[in-house]
């Protein structure tokens, strides 16, 4: 039972004294005391009521009788404190003896009052109370503060991107967040307390020798693409900053240090690099290919005419066949050049990897026994469509497949995975060959860059795939181990709607793989009595004389002019006296395309044929192409597939 009702104590900012103590007159005399000296006193003559006052009100100061009759002063003692952490409490006693005074000291007590408490001491010992009492409370509310911050720095920090971590000017690390443990495969808690140089192992810079030269520098300094070697062993390329940390409670200098993993941006360097070259070499093949192929047309054609002229020794036809088979092969090289510069099109549509996989393999099955190649094909029934050329993909797919088939001259294991991951499409071609030198696989996707051999490839295989990959908005991976194999990975985003199909495109004869091509059907000879009345027109003068003399050899009638605005006078005359028109597209004057656009105003169904040595030849460049037949061939055209491409346009003519 309380001697004075709680409610009754005025003055906000009063301070607050509960009075535990079961004599009475004792009771009133400290409560008169106190609240004369100004203080707000609450009195209580058991611990059972103390307890419950203090349930209900927060006080400053307790005084607590030691020996009450239902709880022992020193154990109210540790039960108003475990209520109040900030309550400051003195203990009144009439057994002032060193034992229980140094008990209740050590139960949290700032004090002892011995019976008879002197007036002036108690008024005394209260002030003091309370001014602990409001200095503990700041210091709660200050710690408070400084938790909530901490909580909340490190809930920042182990956002972070960056790898963060602060240690002593030796060196010994205090702070390592969770990006920090993620980078080095080491545990927030495992790190904390060790030297940075065992957490943070470089291969070409000691931390603890660049603190050391750091020395008293109070400049922050970077150190960029260092390689870090994590706790497994992998090696990470990082960028660091150092940043020293003044004062401290002993005013020791500390360290801060964050530390990024670059990987994606040196890939993406990288990846930049290699667009760059890309269109380097597309540059370069748009530039040269016309200059290339107008000579290799000039010595296949010659060649092609000594070699079906009158008797040859066996040496003389040799050396013929090797000419052509050489031209043939810089016109497939130029050709190839012209796939990585603009890559074989097709209409952009929704397909599926299954189908073109399968499509793709047909072509590709007949040459696994010869080889000893076992296939194995793993392809997922969810996966979704995607939005590309099926000519494109299909020439993606093979290339790989002619590269993991070429890994594996003694035979092997080719797996075929295809699956989706996330939003996206994974192909997988992994083959048990002979694997890619650590040295050479940074190049592999350069053009003209090979490992085969003289005479065994371009090197432009793997420089188109990366080149129709990247169209695609995809992404090509490379795990390779010298003697175990080799994992090529492409990934590419799955379709998200039916995609607007465009204009059929009028597909380059040079352009199209052989393996992709129907076979020829076997074309008998036609006679044609007056032979076929051809228009001819080239910059080049040999390559008039050349065409001429082939197409006059098979009795058809040719007339040559070097640009095109003759062609066009002479057939503006005759419109009618005409079965054939043949074009170049680099002429003066008047190129191929507007030649054609003007011929098909006058003749709409005359048939045309593009002969151009350009990798860019675009039907589009022609406004008007007309409703008749129409064909573009690139050079150097071989005299059978010239001939045959004629025979076949005077069939539909007739």
């Amino acid at each position: 039972m309380t001697c004075r009702n709680e409610d009754t104590a005025d003055g906000q900012d009063a301070v607050r004294v509960l009075i535990v103590d079961d004599e009475k007159p004792l009771l009133r005399q400290m409560e008169y005391l106190l609240e004369d000296a100004g203080f707000v006193p609450t009195c209580a003559r058991t611990g059972g009521d103390a307890l419950d006052l203090m349930d209900r009100s927060t006080f400053a100061v307790a005084i607590l009788d030691i020996g009450l009759p239902d709880i022992d002063g020193v154990e109210l003692l540790a039960r108003a404190l475990s209520r109040q952490p900030d309550l400051s409490v003195l203990i009144v006693t009439g057994e002032a003896t060193l034992e229980s005074s140094i008990q209740a000291m050590g139960r949290g007590a700032m004090g002892y009052l011995p019976k008879p408490v002197d007036p002036q001491v108690l008024v005394a010992e209260v002030r003091e109370a309370s001014e602990k009492h409001q200095l503990k409370a700041k210091n709660r509310m200050l710690i408070d503060q400084l938790t909530e911050e901490n909580r909340r720095f490190r809930a920042v920090c182990n956002c972070m991107a960056d790898g963060l971590l602060t240690m002593t000017g030796e060196g010994l690390i205090e702070k390592f967040n969770r990006r920090a443990a993620e980078i080095t495969g080491i545990p927030q808690e495992s790190a904390v307390g060790f030297n940075v140089g065992c957490v943070l192992v470089m291969t070409n810079v000691d931390l603890m020798q660049v603190l050391s030269k750091a020395g008293d520098s109070a400049s922050p300094f970077r150190l960029r693409d260092q390689t870090l070697v994590t706790r497994q062993g992998r090696e990470v390329p990082i960028d660091l900053a150092l940043a020293p940390i003044e004062g401290g409670e002993k005013g020791e200098r500390g360290w801060v240090m964050s530390f990024r993993d670059i990987t994606e941006e040196k890939e993406l360097q990288a990846q930049l690099v290699m667009a760059g070259r890309m269109a380097a070499i597309g540059t370069l093949a748009a530039g040269v290919a016309h200059e290339i192929n107008n000579p290799l047309q000039i010595i296949q054609g010659w060649a092609s005419i000594l070699n079906d002229t009158g008797e040859k020794s066996p040496v003389a036809a040799k050396a013929f066949d090797k000419i052509l088979r050489a031209v043939s092969r810089c016109g497939t090289i130029v050709h190839s050049l012209s796939q990585a510069a603009t890559p074989l099109t097709g209409a952009v549509r929704l397909i599926f990897v299954k189908d073109v996989l399968e499509k793709t393999l047909d072509l590709f099955r007949h040459e696994l026994p010869v080889k000893r190649i076992r296939l194995s094909v793993e392809i997922s029934e969810a996966l979704p469509p995607l939005c590309a050329s099926e000519n494109e993909m299909q020439q993606i797919f093979l290339n790989l497949l002619m590269n993991a088939r070429d890994a594996m001259p003694d035979g092997g294991d080719l797996t075929i995975r295809a699956t989706t991951t996330g939003n996206d499409i994974t192909i997988e071609f992994t083959d048990t060959g002979v694997g890619i030198p650590l040295q050479f696989r940074d190049r592999i996707f350069d053009s003209f860059f090979t490992t085969k051999g003289p005479n065994k490839g371009t090197g432009l295989g793997l420089y188109i795939v990366y080149a129709l990959v990247c169209k695609y908005s995809g992404e090509i991976h490379v795990k390779s181990e010298v003697g175990e194999g080799t994992t090529m990975s492409i990934r590419f985003p799955a379709a998200t709607a039916t995609p607007k199909v465009g204009a059929a495109v009028v597909f380059r004869d040079s352009q199209v793989p052989e393996a992709a091509m129907p076979p020829a059907p076997e074309v008998k000879p036609v006679t044609y009595p007056n032979g076929v009345k051809i228009l001819l027109a080239d910059d080049e003068n040999e390559i008039v004389t050349i065409v001429t003399r082939i197409l006059k050899r098979e009795g058809h009638l040719v007339t040559g002019f070097l640009s095109g605005k003759e062609v066009l006078e002479v057939f503006q005359k005759d419109p009618d006296g005409y079965d054939l028109v043949l074009l170049d597209v680099s002429m003066p004057e008047m190129d191929g395309w507007e030649t054609m656009t003007r011929i098909r105003r006058i003749n709409p169904t005359i048939p045309v044929v593009i002969i151009t040595g350009f990798l860019d030849a675009d039907p589009s460049k022609a406004n008007e192409l007309g409703n008749g037949p129409f064909q573009i061939l690139t050079k150097p055209v071989e005299a059978e597939r010239l001939l045959r491409v004629v025979d076949e346009i005077s069939r539909h003519r007739q």
